[in-house]
């Protein structure tokens, strides 16, 4: 679910075996529009996310279709998914979705965190991690990322693309992430929730203290 800055919730479902393509939102006079292939989806989709510059985007499941951009003019949807310039695996999945201050939309997928700055789409290098499979991904307000991975914890990412891995030894209850699970509250406080419970940072805008290296 995702309540944008106009107080409509958008959200997606699955209440049948059937998997349906498209979203809903509640209006703010608590009616629901849905949206379908008549509107532009062509995927099933999983998640939704607002950037800094109000711009509205929903990624899904699909090699072709796992990314949409919303046209508040139209009221429709646009695929502005963009051919892979490398391999990825046929069940291609966007588990999650966070919208940098910037524009930049980072997506956490079943082959590694991806970036799409709307002429092209990229596969972040992560050293060992490049390939492995993103569950969630947050972006701060600092211009930082967290990753969390499957099963491997915690990963924080600088502007430089600089990484930094945390996990049980950092603190984290467990280095399995439960999927779209972090978030930053009003404090900018990390959440995160992991196979054995939820945890948060305990300072606000959590960063690596230096000095640290990058995590080969």
């Amino acid at each position: 679910m995702l309540a944008d800055h106009k107080g409509e919730v958008w959200f997606c479902q699955a209440p049948r075996d059937k998997p349906i393509k498209g979203i809903a939102k509640i209006k703010s006079d608590g009616s629901i529009q849905e949206y379908g292939e008549m509107d532009g989806f062509q995927s099933r989709i999983l998640v939704a996310d607002e950037g800094g510059r109000k711009e509205l985007y929903f990624a899904g499941i699909g090699e072709k279709n796992f990314l949409y951009a919303y046209n508040r003019q139209d009221d429709s949807f646009i695929n502005v998914s963009l051919p892979f310039p490398f391999e990825v695996s046929r069940n291609f999945e966007v588990h999650d979705l966070a919208v940098d201050n910037r524009g930049l939309v980072w997506m956490g997928t079943t082959d590694g965190l991806l970036r799409y700055d709307t002429e092209r789409i990229q596969r972040i290098p992560l050293g060992p991690f490049t390939t492995y499979e993103v569950r969630s991904v947050c972006a701060m307000p600092d211009g930082s990322l967290w990753l969390a991975t499957d099963t491997n914890g915690l990963l924080h990412l600088d502007q430089a693309l600089n990484y930094v891995l945390f996990d049980e030894a950092s603190g984290t209850p467990s280095k399995i992430a439960a999927y779209r699970s972090l978030l930053v509250d009003g404090q900018n406080m990390l959440w995160e929730g992991t196979a054995e419970g939820a945890v948060h940072s305990t300072i606000d805008n959590p960063n690596p203290v230096p000095p640290y290296s990058r995590v080969e």
